[in-house]
């Protein structure tokens, strides 16, 4: 009986530690995926590898990685599983701005913050009308730091409740003052 009782406690002990750890295979793939420099143009064989070998859980903890390479490619695994909280986890981390290199094509690159790198994968994918909407409020009212902020006030129809925030960016921001001067306002943009 001590003896099952020890055993008991000793495998409680261990499992307790080892709750954080990934298994050992994927760990060296994390490492090797922590020493890139960049994201590469065609990053599918590392999203591949995440995607079908990972659990849920295990890529929820990669998302909460040190690299910010591993939380972008953790991001885009879950992505193109079309785990249903992706949009959740993608409002949860708008306020990482971390510095990736992307090679968004064979010969050009620059650097994004792991939020935008995680806008841009999940408007490509599936977004509804109502999630685009709450992320333009979201980016607009709280994030307007962000690279994809631009690109948010270039593309959309002007809406009366940003008049006030694409005013003020207006002045520095090209695509917000072509999305401003496209509402029917009349303002004085005076440098």
């Amino acid at each position: 009986m001590r003896l099952f009782v020890f055993l008991f406690c000793l495998t409680f002990i261990y499992s307790c530690t080892n709750k954080d750890k990934l298994r050992s295979q994927l760990q060296n793939k994390i490492n090797k995926l922590s020493k890139e420099k960049a994201i590469s143009y065609n990053d599918s064989a590392s999203v591949s590898y995440l995607k079908d070998s990972c659990t849920k859980e295990e890529l929820l903890k990669l998302i909460n990685n040190q690299s910010p390479i591993v939380r972008v490619l953790a991001y885009r695994a879950i992505v193109y599983r079309k785990e249903p909280d992706y949009f959740a986890i993608l409002k949860n981390h708008l306020s990482d701005t971390a510095k990736v290199a992307w090679w968004y094509f064979d010969d050009a690159s620059n650097e994004f913050t792991v939020s935008d790198l995680m806008l841009i994968k999940a408007e490509s994918a599936f977004l509804n009308r109502q999630q685009k909407d709450t992320l333009i409020d979201l980016v607009l009212k709280d994030h307007i730091y962000l690279g994809t902020a631009k690109w948010i006030m270039k593309e959309m129809a002007p809406q009366e409740k940003y008049y006030l925030i694409i005013r003020n960016q207006a002045k520095s921001i090209p695509p917000a003052k072509y999305i401003f001067l496209k509402s029917k306002r009349n303002f004085s943009l005076a440098y």
